[in-house]
């Protein structure tokens, strides 16, 4: 519901709060769809490596697992 709450700064302030690679993507789904989300992500001013980071990277690096890239917006 972040877009309800929140200017869409919000990623950027986040980011430099704690730096990007402590920032992880989640979703308020059914609520929003996450492709909301995240163009809202992919046009904040993050740089795209912190942006890939955030939408998917740091997920994985906690996980384990291999990132994937995030779907297209629609």
């Amino acid at each position: 519901a972040s877009p309800f709450l929140y200017a869409a700064r919000v990623w950027d302030i986040a980011a430099g709060l704690v730096g990007a690679g402590k920032v992880l993507f989640g979703s308020d789904y059914p609520l929003l769809q996450p492709r909301r989300l995240i163009a809202e992500a992919r046009a904040s001013q993050l740089p795209p490596q912190a942006a890939a980071a955030v939408l998917g990277g740091n997920a994985a690096t906690l996980l384990g697992v291999s990132a994937h890239k995030p779907p297209a917006p629609a």
